[in-house]
């Protein structure tokens, strides 16, 4: 079989990263990672000092229900020293994914909004934002910090018994993706296989991985839930046929708005922040979801399903996102002599949430579609690597 023309538009399951080994080990979730723990500072994606989040922390020392200096905690198998322990001394703030802000405010070790964490194994120091559980399913964008006091010799109360926070980017079951051979299912694809891609070319698959939701899943976590794009939202033919994607994914929007609002005409975002526009809708499948990775040696734009979407990009927040064989894997395969994914860099420009939700409102009230027309020449010659 000859190989199918480059298509007209051509443009990971993330598990528990640990799990406790036995009935007598604590387990943590919703560490929010940073660079490091300073007052009045700011946190965020965008600095590059907010780097994702941790879920399923285990450690023996922790069932007494307070963190302890000199306590043990195990991240992805690494077993980690809680070396300072900081609460607020004044207010501080979360910014969430709508734009909103949370506050936390001073409070007694029992009865804490969050904690920070220094903790170390080795030579390596890690930092932790622990929010208590209150705040629930919280999309932390930044964190800003007032006034922190040093506990020392104190303790604090654990307050992250609830995994309130995971993310996923990634396609769901049944997605075509336009490979060599043309039209194929994503949970048919395996490393190795030719996917066209918007900037060069055919490119072979480096990692497929996968992971499925139930319905109970998904209804107790709707930030989980898969978002439907059907035919035609983001233009002509744009999607070709319904599309489900993960909430995180990031699908390319092409117009001269975006150009205009960000100084790219091309940019990536995510299709939760485009759920006010026609045609895209969160869904809760009776059959649940299975989602999958897409990984290449370096971040790529597919055409899924007639729409043009991200492959799997490898940012910290990806990474801490993994199962730990998984991790291992996927580092392994991106470190070798010759791969570009040591030093992660976007296919395109990424779109911030509050960038996203403008730059959607901004095309409805012109009712302008998310992707212009433009001509193939022009797509094949303007990101050619």
């Amino acid at each position: 079989m000859g190989r199918t023309p480059r298509p007209p538009f051509a443009w990971l399951s993330q598990d528990e990263l640990v799990r406790g080994s036995g009935s007598d080990m604590a387990t943590l979730h919703d560490f929010i990672e940073i660079a490091s723990v300073s007052p009045n500072t700011t946190y965020s994606f965008d600095n590059g000092n907010l780097l994702g989040v941790v879920d399923n922390v285990s450690g023996q020392s922790l069932d007494d229900g307070e963190f302890d200096i000199g306590d043990t905690i195990q991240i992805a198998g690494v077993v980690y020293r809680i070396d300072a322990i900081r609460e607020p001394d004044s207010t501080g703030s979360f910014t969430l994914g709508d734009g909103t802000t949370r506050t936390f405010v001073p409070g007694s070790e029992s009865n804490l909004d969050v904690v920070f964490l220094t903790v170390s194994s080795g030579g390596t120091v890690r930092h932790f934002a622990v929010p208590n559980d209150k705040y629930g399913a919280i999309d932390v964008q930044s964190i800003k910090t007032g006034a922190l006091t040093n506990v020392a010799g104190s303790d604090a109360a654990i307050i992250s018994t609830r995994n309130d926070q995971v993310n996923t980017v990634c396609f769901t079951r049944g997605t075509l993706l336009c490979t060599e051979q043309g039209l194929r299912p994503i949970e048919t694809l395996q490393a190795g296989d030719l996917v066209w891609t918007a900037d060069h070319g055919l490119r072979p698959v480096l990692w497929v991985g996968s992971r499925s939701l139930t319905r109970a899943e998904l209804a107790a976590e709707a930030r989980l839930r898969p978002i439907r794009v059907s035919p035609g939202a983001f233009g002509s033919g744009m999607p070709a046929t319904d599309i489900t994607l993960s909430p995180q994914h990031r699908v390319l929007v092409r117009s001269r708005i975006a150009e205009r609002m960000l100084g790219a005409e091309e940019v990536l975002v995510a299709v939760r922040h485009l759920l006010d526009l026609p045609g895209i809708d969160m869904v809760l499948p009776d059959a649940g979801a299975e989602y999958f990775h897409l990984l290449f040696d370096r971040h790529e734009i597919v055409t899924a399903n007639g729409l043009p979407c991200e492959s799997l990009f490898l940012g910290p927040q990806a990474l801490l996102g993994l199962a730990p064989g998984a991790r291992t894997e996927v580092l392994t395969l991106t470190s070798r002599p010759g791969a570009h994914c040591g030093l992660p860099t976007p296919a395109r420009q990424l779109v911030t949430g509050r960038e996203g939700r403008k730059l959607a409102e901004r095309h409805g009230r012109n009712r302008k579609p998310l992707i212009e027309p433009v001509a193939v020449a022009e797509l094949s010659l303007s990101h050619a690597a």
